[in-house]
């Protein structure tokens, strides 16, 4: 069995962040025939038959997921698994929910859709050469980057934002940014996420919802009090406003390095009975039994019809 993860769904559109990567809805429509036409896509009594250990996972199994809350999820690919009778599960980040603040890793997203990456990166070094507690790092390893095949400028810009820069600086510096590019600053919540009313509808409609933390960021870079919040809180907020107890939960960014032992120690605390990672792999009998909070997904562009598209400033 496995399970699929997918971000940004949608046709061609102006709305924000306008031309970053996606996959088109024509392409999302074509993996869905093609994974119905050759895999299992596995109903979700039978899914939760194979995570409790009742029923063995078909090899072809497959499980649809999608990460951060957007608003794709509700306009674009919630009508599409509707009309198919399909399901899916939706990992949620809780911030634009609750306080109406954009997550930093789509402030980032936006800023690269509109401007191009050297410009980005050269704004970025002036500010934090000028901020009285930063200092400029050392190049940084490629880390969750090194497989993105844009440009190094582009891959700098977002490593030294979503690796680098410390927590409890970053709201200062894409203050920063998005005063130097003010096409950024028109941008809400609203424009990217779903609303509370439609992430209802969304679990009304037979949708599993799961956390994806409070504000998204790489839970191995905080504190462990800190990573408890994120966690707990993820947790909490989307039990209330759904009036359900939540049981997934999928890693910010979900690489090895963005998490720990204690941070799924800490996930188990929460109440979390399962937890999906982005390594790829497929989901076995021993994973379900044995490594519950580690479970793997493979993304999207990895399989038949999963080309992105992308319409960006030049990312040199």
């Amino acid at each position: 069995m496995q399970a699929i993860t997918y971000h940004y769904v949608r046709p061609e559109t102006g709305e924000p962040p306008a031309g970053y990567y996606h996959l088109p809805l024509e392409g999302f429509r074509a993996q869905l025939d093609y994974l119905e036409d050759t895999h299992t896509l596995l109903s979700k009594s039978t899914f939760f038959e194979c995570l409790r250990g009742d029923r063995r996972p078909p090899a072809d199994g497959v499980v649809l997921t999608f990460d951060d809350g957007l608003l794709d999820h509700y306009r674009w690919v919630l009508p599409e698994l509707d009309e198919r009778d399909l399901w899916g599960l939706f990992f949620v980040a809780t911030d634009p929910l609750v306080d109406g603040r954009r997550l930093p890793v789509h402030r980032v997203h936006t800023l690269v859709s509109c401007y191009s990456g050297t410009e980005l990166l050269d704004a970025l070094l002036d500010i934090l050469r000028d901020h009285d507690q930063l200092s400029v790092p050392e190049q940084s390893a490629e880390g969750m980057y090194a497989d993105r095949d844009t440009g190094e400028s582009i891959r700098r810009f977002k490593r030294l934002c979503n690796q680098d820069i410390p927590y409890e600086h970053l709201p200062d510096v894409l203050e920063a940014l998005e005063y130097r590019f003010p096409e950024d600053r028109s941008v809400e919540a609203a424009d990217l996420y779903l609303s509370p009313d439609q992430l209802r509808e969304l679990d009304a409609s037979g949708m599993v919802v799961g956390a994806h933390s409070v504000s998204h960021p790489v839970l191995s870079r905080l504190s462990l009090p800190d990573q408890r919040t994120e966690i707990r809180n993820s947790r909490r907020r989307l039990g209330e406003l759904l009036d359900t107890e939540v049981d997934f939960f999928a890693y910010p960014y979900g690489g090895t390095s963005s998490y720990s032992a204690r941070t799924r120690e800490l996930v188990h605390e929460a109440g979390f009975e399962w937890a999906f990672t982005t390594q790829p792999g497929t989901i076995t009998t021993t994973d379900m039994a044995n490594s519950p909070l580690t479970l793997p997904r493979r993304d999207c562009t990895g399989i038949e019809h999963g080309e992105t598209a992308a319409s960006l400033p030049d990312q040199t």
